[in-house]
């Protein structure tokens, strides 16, 4: 018994058009949207300055000993 081929309709082939077409344009409006917050975080952040101080590398005065209990005046 020879197996029969399948034969699809044309509206097979026009559905997964529409479907192909409508998943790229989603796609494409996405990105664009993508891009354009990008952008426009991109500006507000050059606008921002930041400055970095670093504190000394050496230390000058070395820390007290914990367990040197420094000169009071008791007078």
């Amino acid at each position: 018994m020879p197996k029969k081929h399948q034969i699809k309709s044309s509206r097979y082939y026009w559905f997964w058009g529409l479907c192909t077409i409508a998943v790229c344009s989603g796609q494409l409006y996405v990105g664009a949207g993508y891009r354009k917050m990008a952008n426009s975080l991109e500006r507000v952040l050059d606008t921002i300055t930041f400055q970095i101080e670093r504190p000394p590398l050496i230390r000058l005065d070395p820390p007290p000993h914990p367990m040197i209990i420094p000169d009071k005046d008791w007078s």
